[in-house]
């Protein structure tokens, strides 16, 4: 059981015990005023209040109905009634007190703690409440000042009462007085132990990474020295090892390393660097923009992969893989300077390109083109998208 932080007016107690019991919320709330005039509701609304969580936006581990009726609780948008009552109560409050601490004789001697109690725990439900909402900004001080103000003036009409101005202020002064002399004793001790505190954390935080950097350096760098050493004698699987290291150790010093599966730039440079541990050749990725990969993905990587294959297997270097994201489609191009070669001239037997590449694109919506570069062959792969491009 947690208490949600939308769709309730105080603490939110009631919502998370309708939430849990599967009950609706309004007669929860009603059950609470009712125990509340007797006192037993006071009690164990302040009991739930303290000792129950409030919920931290995480997915709750509830039955399927229980997630339902939370869904809704949590769907509603809390407005600014409860506060505006809190503080319609709390002044006329503020007037009562004000006006029993005047010297209104016929008031019993009940009401003149009460008005003032009552002022103290109206200023710190609007307050609490408003804490609990976790907003920030000038705009939602007003309340929590408010509310505060309101617990201020009647603690201090609490301990006034049957005295004069005179006492009221000399007894202020002297409050005030200790409260600064203590503050000025504690805040250099305060300050050392924030500092002391501040710096455990940092040399925490050095240590998990100097074993997070410890860590991957044994499962990366040094197993690929331990390969390179046991292959010193072939020189293109030391080169293939070391590329493949190279690249391995700068995407995790310098690259933003995004989820799989939510970004088109990194996929294509995965397909990049399989061709390059395959074939041990260098290929070149440029991106401009990025997407979050859809089901167009799939054809479009096939396709891919394999002009990346044919382009290192009968081209020459430099190669390049080159990728433009438009707002409703996903062009790729891949480059070699070999000595290329026309589709024309292809047999129609042959049905390597036009069965992995054009039809393969095609078949899904989109299309291919190889063409004939001077030096080298270019094809070209476009898929529509339908989504929209991130910058």
């Amino acid at each position: 059981m947690v208490r949600p932080r939308q769709g309730r007016v105080l603490a939110g107690v009631a919502a998370g015990l309708a939430a849990h019991l599967q009950v609706g919320v309004r007669q929860v709330r009603v059950v609470l005023l009712g125990l509340g005039v007797v006192g037993i509701g006071l009690v164990a609304y302040l009991w739930l209040w303290l000792f129950v969580p409030e919920d931290d936006g995480r997915p709750p581990l509830l039955a399927p109905s229980q997630q339902r009726l939370a869904a809704r609780l949590y769907r509603v948008e809390t407005d600014a009634s409860p506060q505006r009552l809190a503080l319609v109560v709390g002044c006329g409050l503020l007037v009562l007190a004000g006006t029993i601490w005047l010297g209104w004789e016929q008031v019993s001697a009940a009401s003149q703690w009460l008005a003032p109690a009552g002022l103290v725990l109206t200023g710190a439900i609007i307050s609490w409440t408003h804490l609990g909402r976790g907003r920030r900004g000038a705009a939602h001080l007003a309340p929590l000042a408010g509310g505060l103000l309101l617990a201020v003036v009647g603690l201090v009409l609490l301990v006034s009462r049957g005295r004069s101005l005179t006492d009221l202020v000399d007894s202020l002064v002297v409050g005030v007085t200790i409260l600064v002399g203590t503050a000025a004793i504690l805040t250099p001790t305060w300050l050392r132990m924030l500092r002391d505190l501040t710096a455990s954390r940092e040399a925490q935080a050095r240590e998990v990474e100097r074993a997070d950097i410890a860590a991957h350096l044994h499962d990366s760098v040094l197993q690929t020295l331990t390969l390179i050493r046991t292959r010193a004698g072939d020189a293109e699987t030391v080169a293939r090892l070391a590329r493949a290291q190279e690249r391995e150790l700068r995407e995790w010093l310098y690259a933003q390393r995004p989820e799989a599966g939510t970004s088109l730039a990194s996929e294509l440079q995965r397909l990049a660097a399989e061709a390059e541990d395959r074939y041990g050749a260098v290929v070149e990725v440029v991106t401009v923009g990025d997407i979050v990969p859809g089901a167009w993905w799939e054809p479009l990587a096939g396709a891919t992969r394999e002009a990346l294959a044919n382009a290192v297997r009968h081209g020459a270097p430099p190669f390049s893989l080159y990728c433009e994201v438009e707002d409703a489609q996903v062009t790729v191009f891949v480059r070699d300077h070999g000595p290329g070669f026309e589709m024309s001239a292809v047999p129609a037997d042959r049905h390597g390109v036009r069965e992995s590449i054009l039809q393969r694109v095609e078949r899904h919506g989109g299309r291919a083109q190889v063409r004939r570069r001077a030096p080298g062959t270019e094809v070209m792969v476009q898929m529509p998208s339908r989504q929209e491009a991130k910058e």
